[in-house]
C-alpha cells in the first residue's frame, strides 16, 4: 500500500501575520511622524504677530504702598544680606513684577524698546501665569510676540522643589504637544523627586535655576503667597554708570599738537625788499609870531 501523499502547508498564514506585523508597524511610524511634526510645529509657530490682551493693573493706594515697601524691602535686603518674609495677593505680585520688568528696562538700554507683560494669578488649586515678550526675528521688520500661558502647582522650601506639577502649557492658543509634555513631565519630575536644580547646559555661562536658592519659602495659605527670600544669596546690584570728572587720556594725535604749540613763536625774517611801514606824520606845531614893536 503506497504511503499517503502528505499535505501541502499553505504559505499564506504566515505572509498574513507578517502583513498585520508590517501594517500596525506603519500605523505606528506614521503615529510617531504625526507627534514629531506637530512638537516642531508647536516651537516653529511660537510667534505670533499680536500680543496677547492683558487688563491693566488696578492697583488700590494699599497695594501701590504695599508694591513700594516690597520693593524697598527687598533692595535694603539685598545690601545688608537680611531675610525678606511677606504674604503677597496675586495683585500685589504682579505690581512688583511690572516695577521689576521697568527698572530692568531702564538699566538695559538693548531692552528699552522690548515689550514685556507678566501676570499671576490663581486657578481654582493652581498658579496660573501668562507672560508675553517681543521677539526679533532674522530679516523681519513685523513685530513678534511669544505668548504663554502656564498652569501649575508647586512649593518651594530652601531653594528646593517639593512639589512642582505643570498641569499645561499653552502657546500660540494650542496647547503642549505629546513629546513636549513628555520631556516637561521628565523634568519636572526630576526637580520635585531631587529638589534640586538640573546642571547647567553645555556652551552656557550661568544656570538660570541658580536664582532660585534665594527663595527659602513659596507656598500658597489661601488667597496669598508666602514667600521668603534669603538677601545673602541675591546677586550685588549692578554698579551705576558714573560720569568722570577726569579727562580722557590724550591721543597720539593730541600729544602732538600739543608738543607743538609748546614750541617758542619765533618771527620770520622778512624780505630785503619789503619796505618798512610809513610812519605817520606828525601834525606841524605852528609857533606863535611875536608882534614887533613899532
Amino acid at each position: 500500500m503506497a504511503d499517503p501523499i502528505p499535505e501541502k502547508k499553505s504559505s499564506f498564514g504566515c505572509l498574513k501575520i507578517l502583513a498585520i506585523v508590517a501594517g500596525i508597524f506603519a500605523i505606528l511610524l506614521i503615529i510617531f511622524g504625526i507627534l514629531v511634526w506637530q512638537t516642531i510645529s508647536w516651537f516653529k509657530n511660537a510667534a505670533e504677530p499680536t500680543i496677547a490682551t492683558y487688563a491693566p493693573l488696578n492697583l488700590s493706594e494699599g497695594e501701590k504702598e504695599d508694591v513700594d515697601r516690597i520693593i524697598m524691602k527687598v533692595s535694603t535686603a539685598q545690601a545688608n544680606k537680611a531675610i525678606v518674609d511677606e504674604y503677597v495677593t496675586p495683585e500685589v505680585f504682579n505690581g512688583v513684577m511690572e516695577k521689576i520688568i521697568a527698572e530692568d528696562k531702564k538699566k538695559n538700554k538693548s531692552k528699552a524698546n522690548d515689550t514685556v507683560v507678566f501676570r499671576g494669578g490663581f486657578h481654582d488649586n493652581d498658579y496660573e501665569v501668562k507672560f508675553s515678550s517681543s521677539v526679533k526675528e532674522a530679516g523681519s521688520t513685523t513685530p513678534q510676540y511669544v505668548n504663554i500661558d502656564l498652569f501649575f502647582d508647586c512649593e518651594m522650601d530652601e531653594g528646593r522643589f517639593t512639589k512642582l506639577d505643570v498641569k499645561q502649557v499653552i502657546m500660540h492658543d494650542r496647547p503642549v504637544p505629546f513629546f513636549a509634555r513628555l520631556y516637561l513631565s521628565t523634568v519636572t519630575k526630576a526637580l520635585e523627586q531631587t529638589g534640586k536644580a538640573p546642571p547647567a547646559a553645555s556652551g552656557t555661562q550661568q544656570n538660570p535655576f541658580e536664582d532660585l536658592k534665594v527663595i527659602k519659602l513659596l507656598k500658597r495659605e489661601g488667597n496669598k503667597i508666602h514667600v521668603i527670600l534669603d538677601g545673602a544669596k541675591m546677586k550685588p546690584p549692578a554698579p551705576a554708570a558714573t560720569h568722570s570728572s577726569k579727562k580722557p587720556a590724550p591721543t597720539t594725535e593730541d600729544a602732538n599738537a600739543e608738543e607743538k604749540t609748546d614750541e617758542p613763536m619765533t618771527e620770520e625774517p622778512k624780505a630785503e625788499d619789503e619796505e618798512e611801514p610809513a610812519v605817520k606824520a606828525e601834525k606841524p606845531v605852528k609857533k606863535k609870531l611875536k608882534p614887533k614893536n613899532e
